[in-house]
């Protein structure tokens, strides 16, 4: 629910210690998840709110490239 309402997924080491991730969905026209865009971080390092807005910028500007305006969702 936390990565639903951020609009990004984030790991801090769930998978595998020292290995943190955030992931964002790319979009087409219609609204449907086609793929991701990913950041991994090693060493322990931590996502930040930075990080997390730029994954989600960058996913957003190829799920525009696709035809997808902000804002919608697939039904």
């Amino acid at each position: 629910a936390e990565d639903r309402a951020r609009g990004a997924g984030v790991s801090e080491g769930y998978f595998e210690s020292g290995v943190s991730a955030v992931a964002a969905p790319v979009r087409d026209a219609t609204g449907r998840v086609v793929a991701s865009i990913n950041a991994t971080l090693f060493g322990g390092a931590k996502i930040n709110d930075a990080l997390v807005a730029e994954v989600k910028r960058a996913a957003a500007e190829i799920s525009r490239a696709l035809g997808h305006a902000e804002g919608e969702a697939a039904a």
